[in-house]
């Protein structure tokens, strides 16, 4: 929400507050300074603008710090690739992410698994090693992270 449309939110608030207090409950109110002081509906008023000004801050504070907590966890979360050698015999190879390998099961699944994987803004590839070559695939989006299919004639 923009400065504007929240001043006059808190504006339409208060003025609505100090006129249930002091039309309807009969209050009284006094705010004083070295150079100001104001009484009844005025002063409730200002208390109360001051009050939901002061509380909007905090609020907008918390909602600012929650946004980068989640931020970080997501930077922080383990994502997986995970797929399928196509045509896959039983071959050794190894598949390598970054600092991390892992060898495929006999049906020739893998799962790698890293931190803060986002392909959409950086460069993720899976490197594939066998005794016959090594072959560099990239993956460009998260959708390929869940199922990211290999043809082993690619490699060899």
């Amino acid at each position: 929400m923009d400065a504007i449309t929240v001043v006059i939110i808190l504006f339409v608030l208060s003025l609505l507050g100090a006129s249930v207090l002091f039309k309807f409950l009969v209050s009284s109110a006094l705010v004083t300074g070295k150079r100001y002081q104001a009484g009844g509906a005025i002063a409730g008023f200002l208390l109360l603008y001051w009050t939901l000004l002061f509380s909007h801050g905090k609020i907008n504070d918390c909602q600012e710090c929650n946004d980068a907590r989640k931020r970080c966890e997501q930077e922080l979360q383990v994502q997986s690739i995970k797929g399928e050698i196509e045509g896959y015999d039983g071959e050794q190879l190894k598949m390598i992410l970054a600092v991390r390998q892992t060898e495929p099961d006999s049906r020739g699944k893998y799962m790698l698994k890293a931190p803060g994987l986002d392909p959409e803004n950086g460069d993720v590839k899976v490197v594939v090693l066998s005794p016959s070559g090594t072959k560099i695939f990239s993956i460009f989006t998260k959708e390929e992270l869940d199922d990211f299919s290999i043809d082993i004639k690619d490699v060899n």
